[in-house]
């Protein structure tokens, strides 16, 4: 027959084993980097959710209103139902980094997260906000070519001005300011969760105004 008490000790250790493995603890860098990069997903996530609200309740009314909420009120609940999951696993992970025990000797697994935060801001400032071709002030962009037309003579028409270059480099500039991030274990934990945060903020601002619009 069992020892019971020696069983419950057993069980306690074991318990107190897997908890222990579970939150496996981390350097203040690492434990300041996962709070940041959960909060800044569930931010971003809500942000998301209230701004396609107005898309997935599409108020219009009459045959044109009907057809135009059909579209809206597909993409606003797509929006809405990645933006409610996406904000749980960002509550999720930042709850998580707040429990986890902080050792100097620890890891900084999570400073990956404030790094890919850093490099999606820059591919969504250098696709999506700085337009590539451009037209110099006075002229429009003809549709379907790179061909500026002005505004008050159709005849005057020059070459629209390519911005990839521009593009690229932003692009480019944003990844490797993420990598430095994410694998310089020096960088001040401070800075990294506030470039992560500025990041979050504008690339999400950024974002929404290309897609279903700002709520206010």
């Amino acid at each position: 027959m069992g020892d019971p008490i020696g069983d419950a000790t057993l069980d306690r250790k074991t318990r107190r084993t897997e908890r222990s493995r579970r939150w496996e603890p981390v350097s203040r860098r690492g434990k300041a980097a996962q709070i940041t990069t959960g909060a800044c997903v569930a931010f971003a996530a809500a942000l998301t959710v209230w701004s396609a609200w107005a898309e997935l309740t599409c108020p219009y009314g009459g045959p044109a209103g009907r057809e135009w909420c059909r579209t809206t009120v597909g993409v606003g609940g797509i929006f809405v139902m990645a933006g409610v999951g996406v904000a749980t696993l960002g509550a999720v992970i930042a709850v998580r980094g707040m429990l986890r025990p902080v050792d100097p000797v620890g890891g900084d697994g999570w400073t990956w997260g404030e790094g890919v935060l850093i490099a999606l801001a820059g591919l969504v400032l250098g696709l999506m906000v700085i337009d590539s071709p451009v037209c110099p002030a006075g002229h429009d962009m003809a549709t379907g070519f790179d061909l500026c037309i002005a505004r008050g003579d159709a005849s005057v028409r020059v070459e629209a001005t390519s911005r990839l270059a521009l593009q690229l480099s932003v692009v480019l500039a944003g990844t490797a300011l993420g990598l430095v991030v994410a694998m310089w274990h020096r960088f001040p934990w401070i800075l990294g969760a506030a470039m992560a945060a500025v990041a979050t903020a504008a690339g999400t601002l950024w974002f929404l105004d290309g897609t279903v619009g700002l709520p206010w």
